[in-house]
């Protein structure tokens, strides 16, 4: 079999043009590289080419006569946009099912139990009931009321307050009893009172020298 010479270049010009491709297609995976960034070299020869620019895949492809140059893909954020327009109101969502049941802890110790008649928080002894006749608080031991600022109970009807044994302790910098506008300290044992004795001998006035930390209205 004979190999003319034309046919023998037609052949070879067929394999070089292959091999570009194949090179043309490595370099253009990686423009840009990895980082986002595009490598280029920015020719510098006195020539009528100076300050030509090529893309490369890498700052190690350029010339003697050329000077590496760089830029990101992405570039500088910039300044902040308006604010957008109120976006419309959502849709009501669905009520949620009635829920009827008794929640435990894992120990079994405490529970919370949710039903028409009421609710009941349990635990060691002590109840808080919330119930149509009120709310109940009991504690099998120390009950604290505690508040970072003001705190009032008040009650429409009558209000109690009851110690089993013990001392009964109101604490504060004045204790005033009662609302009048007027308050006079309140007499200790063994305070002098000015006053009129009857018959008898009561006394009947005012005190002389009582407790600045409790006073009457």
């Amino acid at each position: 079999m004979r190999t003319t010479v034309g046919s023998w270049r037609w052949r070879l010009a067929l394999a070089v043009a292959a091999l570009f491709a194949i090179a043309g297609g490595i370099a253009y995976a990686s423009i840009p590289d990895a980082a986002g960034v595009i490598h280029g070299c920015y020719r510098t020869s006195l020539d009528d080419q100076k300050g030509q620019l090529r893309v490369v895949s890498e700052p190690g492809n350029c010339r003697n006569n050329e000077l590496p140059i760089a830029w990101s893909v992405t570039g500088p954020p910039g300044p902040p946009g308006p604010p957008g327009a109120d976006g419309e109101d959502g849709e009501d969502g669905e009520d949620g099912e009635p829920f009827s049941g008794t929640f435990t802890s894992p120990n079994g110790q405490y529970s919370l139990s949710v039903t028409d008649a009421g609710i009941r928080l349990a635990g060691l002894g002590s109840t808080i009931v919330l119930d149509a006749s009120g709310i109940d608080v009991r504690s099998a031991t120390a009950l604290t009321l505690r508040s970072t600022f003001g705190t009032s109970i008040r009650a429409s009807a009558g209000l109690t307050a009851e110690s089993g044994g013990g001392i009964l302790t109101l604490d504060g910098p004045l204790v005033r009893v009662g609302s009048s506008a007027s308050c006079r300290p309140a007499a200790r044992l063994g305070d002098a009172i000015t006053g009129t004795a009857d018959a008898g001998g009561a006394v009947t006035g005012v005190v002389s020298s009582g407790t600045p930390a409790v006073c009457l209205g």
